[in-house]
C-alpha cells in the first residue's frame, strides 16, 4: 500500500481546489517565490513550510508575524496527522493521507487535480501506446496523422473556452466587479523586472482595499487602493477597483442623499441625519467636494429641527 498526501484549501486562494504533495519543501508565504501564495496581509513572506519526514510531513513556521494554528491551537510546529486544519491569516488548508495500491502498469490510476511549485499529479506510467495487428503495408502515417488531428481539434477547443471563459468574467465584473475573486483570470498580470517587491507592497494594499469594500467601508477601500498605486503604479487591478470604488461612491452617495432629503420632508429627522452622515463618511477624503459640504449643510439642518421638534 502506498501512502498519499494531500492538501485541500477549504478557504482563501482557490478555495476548493485539491492537490498531491509530493515535494521535500512546500513553502507558504505572501512572497511571489513561495509554492503557495498566501494574498493576505496576515502572512509573512516567508510564513510556514511543510518538510518531508519518513512517515509524512512536518509543519514548521517560519518566525512569522502573526504564527500559524493548527486545529485551533497557535503551534510553532507540528507532525501533521490525516484531518488536520491549519491556518494562515484567514486562509485554511486540510492535511489528507490517502492509503492506496499501487496502480497497474496497464492501467495506471488518475487523480484529477491542479499542479503547483512543490505539489505533483498522480504518478504512474504512461498508458501504453496502441498498436496495430496484422500484415500488409504499415499503418503508422494514419494513426499519427490521426493523433496530430485530435491534438489540432483539443488545442481550438482549449482557446475557445479560455475565450468564453474570459468573456464571460467580463459580463460578470459588468454586473458586479467585487463577486469576482481573482481578475488575474481576466486581466493578465505582468510584473516588470527588478519591481517585485514594490508589487507586493502594493499587493497588500490591494486586498485589504478588497476587504473593506465587502465590509461596506468604501472610502476606506479606495484609499487602500490608491495606496497600492502609489507603490506601483501599473498595478492594473488596483487601477481598476479604485475607479470602480469611485464610482460606486458616486452613485451611493446621490442617492442617499435623495433618500435624506425625502425623509426630512416626512419629518423622520433622525433616520435623515444618519443618510447625511454617511455620505459624508462616504467622501471624508473629499471635504473640499460639493456633494461632502451639501451633506453637511443637510446634516446641520436636520439636526437643527429635530431639536425644534423635540422641545
Amino acid at each position: 500500500m502506498a501512502r498519499e498526501f494531500r492538501l485541500e484549501i477549504l478557504k482563501g486562494n482557490d478555495a476548493g481546489a485539491q492537490f498531491r504533495v509530493t515535494g521535500e519543501r512546500v513553502l507558504f508565504g505572501r512572497a511571489a517565490n513561495c509554492d503557495i501564495v498566501v494574498t493576505d496581509v496576515a502572512a509573512s513572506r516567508n510564513h510556514a513550510e511543510l518538510i518531508r519526514l519518513d512517515d509524512g510531513y512536518l509543519l514548521r513556521d517560519l518566525n512569522s508575524s502573526n504564527g500559524i494554528m493548527v486545529n485551533g491551537r497557535k503551534v510553532s510546529e507540528h507532525p501533521m496527522q490525516a484531518g488536520d486544519v491549519f491556518t494562515i491569516g484567514d486562509h485554511a488548508y486540510k492535511y489528507g493521507i490517502v492509503e492506496k495500491k499501487e496502480p497497474r502498469p496497464s492501467a495506471p490510476q488518475k487523480l484529477k487535480t491542479d499542479n503547483i511549485p512543490g505539489l505533483g499529479p498522480q504518478e504512474g506510467p504512461p498508458p501504453p501506446i496502441p498498436t496495430l495487428a496484422g500484415g500488409g503495408k504499415s499503418k503508422r502515417p494514419i494513426l499519427y496523422g490521426a493523433v496530430a488531428l485530435v491534438l489540432i481539434l483539443v488545442l481550438v477547443v482549449a482557446f475557445s473556452e479560455d475565450d468564453t471563459q474570459k468573456k464571460t468574467g467580463r459580463e460578470q465584473i459588468k454586473k458586479d466587479p467585487f463577486a469576482v475573486e481573482d481578475v488575474d483570470v481576466i486581466y493578465n498580470r505582468k510584473i516588470e523586472p527588478g519591481m517585485e517587491e514594490l508589487y507586493n507592497r502594493a499587493n497588500e494594499y490591494y486586498f485589504s482595499g478588497r476587504r473593506e469594500f465587502r465590509l461596506k467601508n468604501y472610502s476606506r477601500a479606495l484609499e487602500e487602493f490608491r495606496r497600492a498605486l502609489t507603490f506601483y503604479p501599473k498595478h492594473g487591478q488596483a487601477k481598476y477597483y479604485a475607479r470602480i470604488t469611485d464610482t460606486y461612491i458616486e452613485k451611493e452617495s446621490k442617492r442617499l442623499m435623495e433618500l435624506g432629503k425625502k425623509l426630512m420632508s416626512q419629518l423622520r429627522y433622525e433616520n435623515a441625519i444618519k443618510c447625511f452622515r454617511e455620505v459624508m463618511d462616504f467622501n471624508v477624503q473629499k471635504p473640499d467636494s460639493q456633494i461632502f459640504r451639501e451633506a453637511e449643510k443637510m446634516k446641520a439642518i436636520a439636526e437643527k429641527r429635530k431639536v425644534q421638534i423635540n422641545n
